[in-house]
């Protein structure tokens, strides 16, 4: 059931307001998957594409310190996940709420063209 809520989720994805994610955790404490599949969703090829210039950086500890998501705005907010009692549902809705309040374009219009639109620009 996670995974249609997670595949539907992903399809609006976007990472326009990110400048940075860092991802902290340690691979031998038993609260980490949950961080460790939301690293792997945010290398799909179609979410790096909305923001090629989003830093992703893993920083591996084994220091038994719980799982961290630290995430930079392009506005320079600073959003501090701590992922160890929450599901990766849970993460990427979050993460994804914040994305969409910040998101640039959101209150752009989507530009449609008509025929009749693209003839009048053909005849100037």
């Amino acid at each position: 059931m996670a995974h249609r809520s997670i595949s539907k989720l992903l399809k609006s994805y976007h990472l326009r307001p990110v400048k940075a994610m860092k991802f902290s955790f340690d691979p031998y404490a038993g609260n980490v998957r949950s961080i460790r599949e939301v690293l792997f969703q945010m290398h799909i090829p179609r979410i790096i594409s909305t923001n090629p210039n989003t830093l992703l950086k893993v920083d591996v500890k084994s220091d038994r310190s719980d799982p961290v998501m630290d995430v930079t705005f392009a506005d320079g907010h600073k959003l501090l996940m701590k992922t160890a009692n929450l599901s990766t549902l849970e993460i990427l809705d979050r993460l994804w709420r914040f994305c969409d309040a910040k998101d640039p374009k959101k209150d752009e219009a989507p530009g449609l063209k008509t025929k009749a639109t693209k003839k009048g620009a053909k005849k100037r």
